[in-house]
């Protein structure tokens, strides 16, 4: 059997018109639900001040509209607090969003007087060695173009950087014999109009 009471269950147990099995339901309601005794004890108060039954009815169905008026109030306020908190993550979010895809910092103005540095990696060049066909050709150059006032026997290293026309851009003496071989060995070099491009690697040898 049900345990919710009507206005005329209370009426009736006010009475005293149910059973034993009927009282016993009603008042375990009571101890369960102080709303309903709350409402027998507002019948009592409205039998002793004499109101009709027309009377005791309509004030009976305002107490009861204003508990489930605010019953629903309160289980309104859970949607509203979930709401609330949707909202907040919706938000952050979209601030979230807005940072990584759209931010960009602010544009940091460059001191003109301040001189601007920057660092080139340089690959060294290294010199490779002449040609075989070059070697055997310069020797005969140098044979023939030999100052005979230039005596001694001996070997004068020397590294050409040449350009893409041929043109010798520097001469640098790797292995040094004396002054007088270094200057006849830089000047024969300078001579022969045969150098391929690049850094060359060029030995003299003076019988």
């Amino acid at each position: 059997m049900s345990n919710q009471l009507t206005i005329h269950d209370l009426r009736a147990y006010q009475a005293g018109l149910l059973s034993k099995a009927e009282q016993h339901r009603i008042e375990r309601a009571l101890l369960e639900d102080p709303f309903y005794a709350d409402v027998l004890d507002g019948l009592d108060a409205l039998q002793q001040a004499g109101m009709s039954l027309t009377e005791q009815t309509a004030e009976l169905k305002e107490v009861l509209h204003e508990r489930v008026h605010a019953s629903a109030t309160k289980q309104r306020l859970m949607p509203l607090w979930v709401a609330s908190a949707v909202a907040s993550i919706m938000l952050m979010l979209a601030v979230a969003i807005y940072m990584i895809y759209f931010y960009q910092p602010p544009f940091k103005a460059v001191d003109p007087t301040k001189p601007m540095v920057f660092e080139v990696e340089l690959t060294p060049v290294h010199e490779q060695k002449l040609p075989e066909v070059y070697q055997q050709e310069f020797a005969a150059f140098v044979k023939a173009s030999r100052r005979p006032e230039v005596a001694g026997a001996g070997q004068v290293i020397v590294t050409l950087d040449v350009t893409d026309r041929g043109e010798i851009s520097s001469v640098t003496i790797r292995k040094s014999l004396d002054a007088a071989h270094d200057q006849e060995a830089e000047r024969l070099v300078r001579a022969f109009r045969k150098w391929p491009s690049g850094k060359q690697e060029v030995q003299i040898d003076f019988p």
